[in-house]
């Protein structure tokens, strides 16, 4: 993760009710930590520990990368993920669908770790449809 962010933040929710739905929406990656059935709640402390743990076995294990990937930065996430905002309100059929389709889409940008070639060309393809399903909207309408 922190490789592919020249930042990151790690947010734990409270231990009465957890995040809220915007909290949620605000995170490019969520974990979800399993737990015994018959006792499904974690002490915040023990699930920080956990996560801290996860995080520092996964970023001090040795790498076999020959070479440094450019990885896209904000600014050309941003863009994309602009376009993408554009495409999906015009394919969505309501407001609620939008909001999902556009969540998934921005996390699926976010965790997938591309490289600022591999972005430019989403964004190009998606700018691409979306000027071509604007221009088919638009040259029906009455």
């Amino acid at each position: 993760i922190a490789q592919s962010y020249e930042r990151i933040a790690v947010v734990f929710g409270r231990e009465s009710v957890g995040l809220t739905r915007d909290e949620i929406a605000k995170c490019d990656l969520l974990v979800h930590i399993a737990t015994n059935p018959e006792y499904p709640t974690l002490n915040l402390s023990h699930a920080v520990a956990i996560v801290l743990y996860a995080l520092y076995k996964a970023l001090n294990k040795p790498t076999q990368i020959s070479e440094k990937i450019s990885i896209a930065d904000e600014n050309a996430l941003r863009i994309a993920e602009k376009y993408i905002d554009d495409l999906v309100s015009l394919v969505a059929s309501d407001e609620h669908q939008r909001q999902s389709m556009v969540l998934a889409m921005h996390r699926f940008l976010r965790r997938a770790t591309l490289s600022k070639a591999e972005v430019g060309y989403i964004t190009t393809f998606v700018r691409r449809v979306y000027n071509r399903l604007r221009e088919c909207v638009t040259s029906k309408k009455p």
